[in-house]
């Protein structure tokens, strides 16, 4: 169900439009006419992402080491824990490239995107998968009430200044059984000048963002730790990166080592599908279900 942000109906619809009181959201300017807006003082100017990053993050989706181990854990997680799902919305969706992942590995699911940016949504917008649909709003206000199979939130809520706000809004959307896949950065000994360039409010441990979940009304299905045989590679690249000042940066990487490093996330997945998981690791993911 969808909910007017006017008068707090409950109402079924294919638009936002709303029976009780006529009140719609409006949709963000051309070029993006038609994607509907509902937190517009947000869409262009906020601080809880560099929004020249986005187009980085597009060109480095399918190549850079980190980038594809997190797509493949999140498609991992698909199969295993949402075989049946129909419906999924991916919170802070970006450019779309994870869109447009699980279209490919799942084409049957209907896809929703939702991001706080409008410079994110204009990149998710070229190559949308067919029937998907863009929407900019605050993560932590989702105008849902039991719409989604599963909601996603891939390297998000570390971005937000209400993250217990934005977990209790995510529950509401879910369908009862539905399901949340999330990934955040990991460990406090980690934080660095990087975190900061990157916009992050805080890192998670997994024994506190698994008490957030369940003081939300989650049940754990899954905690797994990932970049944890590079660990020691992140850890080091603090230092290395001390200095820099530009996003961009972080992603650029000789081939050489690139390919290595593709390598070794390999015979971690190996590692992850056979349960033998390590206790620590760059990134969470964890998949939680409501009731």
């Amino acid at each position: 169900m969808k909910i007017c942000r006017a008068c707090d109906a409950r109402f079924e619809a294919a638009d936002f439009q709303c029976p009780r009181c006529g009140h719609a959201p409006p949709t963000l300017p051309e070029p993006l006419e038609g994607i509907p807006c509902f937190a517009p003082g947000l869409a262009f100017a906020n601080d809880g992402f560099d929004p020249d990053f986005f187009p980085v993050l597009a060109e480095a989706q399918d190549r850079h080491f980190w980038l594809r181990q997190r797509t493949a854990l999140v498609l991992w997680a698909f199969d295993r824990y949402f075989p049946g799902a129909q419906r999924m919305l991916e919170l802070g969706c970006g450019g779309g490239g994870m869109l447009r992942a699980i279209h490919a590995h799942r084409p049957g699911i209907t896809l929703d995107g939702a991001d706080l940016f409008a410079s994110g949504l204009a990149l998710a917008a070229e190559g949308l998968p067919e029937g998907a649909r863009l929407m900019q709003m605050d993560a932590a206000a989702l105008p849902f009430e039991a719409e989604y199979d599963i909601v996603s939130l891939f390297d998000v809520l570390e971005h937000t200044d209400d993250d217990d706000a934005v977990l209790a809004s995510t529950a509401r959307a879910l369908k009862p059984g539905g399901g949340l896949l999330l990934t955040v950065p990991q460990h406090r000994f980690l934080w660095s000048h990087l975190d900061e360039l990157a916009h992050h409010r805080r890192r998670y441990s997994s024994r506190g963002l698994k008490a957030k979940l369940r003081a939300t009304g989650f049940r754990i299905e899954a905690a797994v730790s990932y970049q944890s045989l590079l660990l020691p590679v992140m850890y080091l690249a603090r230092f290395a990166h001390r200095r820099t000042r530009r996003p961009s940066d972080v992603l650029r990487l000789n081939r050489v080592l690139n390919g290595i490093f593709k390598g070794v996330c390999v015979a971690e997945r190996a590692m992850i599908r056979a349960r033998l998981r390590l206790p620590f690791g760059d990134s969470l993911l964890i998949v939680a279900r409501v009731p």
